[in-house]
């Protein structure tokens, strides 16, 4: 962690900032590794300050090693004031999207002569190239919802509540090693898998239906996040060539993912590959996402980002269509980039699955 605590202070140094705070906890994972749920980290040109209340201070002793630790009773921005740690800091840099409105108000109530910069991408542009260990951490993430998949197949027939499934998913992530889940699984099926962030329900899986089944682990801090679509009962062609146009549109952007590509070059190829089947109208979002401590985070691979993609991007690819009366179809997977290609994490079946 040593080393991206640097990198934050040469970029600080270089924005003309003598001071820094992070509040928003997978930020502050990634600096720090404190894996807790309360704790602020700041910086003030002079040492690095971890600051957490009662609960988590062995905990931070025993994960955080750079900086020092304080525990508090009364409110880490209070204990800043309190300990006069914000001396010599006039201009501080803040991530304004994650901080709380409420603990940018204590903070300029504390120190009311304080100035504030924006600094929104200063972690995110440290974190967007994975080395060799977060690949790794993501990739066994991905190998524990692959796992997860193949034992769900069986569950996924007509009767079977949504809800049901999702909590089949929910159990078997975590016996299988990970932390929890990335998020909370979406399990769509028939007109509800063309809700593109449908949440389980108690609907019945009926013959006849597509189901969309959308979940991920998270695994020593990273995410996993992959969606298969599967369909109950024998297919019309209809449905079969929507599926097939799906399953094309994600090749030919994984053939087009890697160093060099502009994120905004691989979602044109899926988007076109949708528009010759007809269905450009049924793509209604971004082709992929960064994935690593978040869930989501940079760079997006939408057609309005430029970003060049680079060696160690970990990104999903996910392509899809929305069907009013029909249903939703999206096949996601992880992948890294790499030189001259991307090398696919996800080995779940990306064939048709007929239940």
């Amino acid at each position: 962690m040593k080393h991206r605590l640097s990198k934050v202070q040469s970029t600080l140094t270089s924005l003309g900032l003598d001071g820094f705070l992070a509040t928003f906890l997978p930020h502050i994972r990634y600096l720090t590794g404190f894996t807790g749920s309360n704790a602020i980290l700041f910086y003030n040109c002079r040492r690095w300050y971890f600051l957490t209340d009662a609960r988590y201070g062995v905990q931070g002793e025993a994960e955080v090693k750079e900086c020092k630790v304080i525990v508090s009773s009364r409110g880490s921005i209070e204990e800043l004031r309190k300990r006069n740690l914000m001396r010599g800091v006039r201009t501080l840099g803040i991530d304004e999207r994650s901080m709380s409105l409420a603990t940018f108000k204590t903070i300029k109530r504390c120190f009311s002569k304080l100035r504030f910069r924006s600094v929104d991408n200063l972690i995110e542009n440290l974190a967007i190239i994975k080395n060799k260990n977060e690949i790794e951490k993501i990739r066994k993430a991905v190998s524990i919802s692959d796992t997860v998949f193949s034992e769900i197949l069986p569950f996924l027939k007509a009767g079977t509540r949504e809800c049901d499934i999702a909590a089949e998913i929910t159990y078997r992530v975590r016996i299988h090693g990970a932390e929890g889940e990335s998020f909370d699984p979406i399990v769509a099926s028939g007109f509800r898998s063309a809700y593109p962030h449908a949440r389980a329900s108690t609907k019945k899986i009926r013959t006849g239906e597509f189901v969309l089944i959308d979940f991920g682990s998270r695994y020593r801090g990273y995410h996993s996040d992959i969606t298969r679509t599967v369909h109950v009962g024998v297919p019309s062609l209809r449905r079969r060539k929507l599926y097939q146009a799906v399953h094309d549109a994600q090749e030919r952007a994984m053939e087009k993912a890697r160093a060099g590509i502009p994120a905004m070059e691989v979602d044109r190829v899926a988007r076109e590959s949708l528009a010759n089947d007809g269905l450009a109208n049924y793509f209604i979002h971004p082709v992929g996402h960064g994935i690593g401590m978040q869930v989501h985070e940079s760079p997006i691979i939408s057609s309005n980002n430029p970003y060049h993609l680079a060696v160690g991007n970990v990104v999903t690819i996910e392509p899809a269509v929305y069907v009013p009366g029909v249903g939703g179809i999206r096949i996601e997977d992880d992948i890294v980039i790499q030189k001259n290609c991307c090398r696919i994490l996800s080995t779940s079946p990306k064939h048709l699955i007929i239940i």
